[in-house]
């Protein structure tokens, strides 16, 4: 997935964990430490797939 996707995804958890806290009907509450979570994505490049990489048979123009 892209990065900004990734961005995405942990940030819409984090918003949907803060709203479960605060909820009078449910009795989940933030862990104490929940501030110090790391929510960073890094961008790994390993893990990116590139057209570059994949095995495709081309053909050029004359064939």
């Amino acid at each position: 997935m892209a990065r900004k996707t990734c961005e995405n995804h942990v940030a819409e958890l984090m918003r949907f964990l803060r709203w479960l806290h605060k909820s009078k009907d449910l009795d989940w509450r933030k862990p104490e430490d929940f501030g110090d979570l790391d929510t960073r994505v890094k961008e790994i490049e390993d893990e990116r797939t590139r057209v570059g990489h994949l095995n495709v048979k081309v053909y050029t123009d004359d064939e």
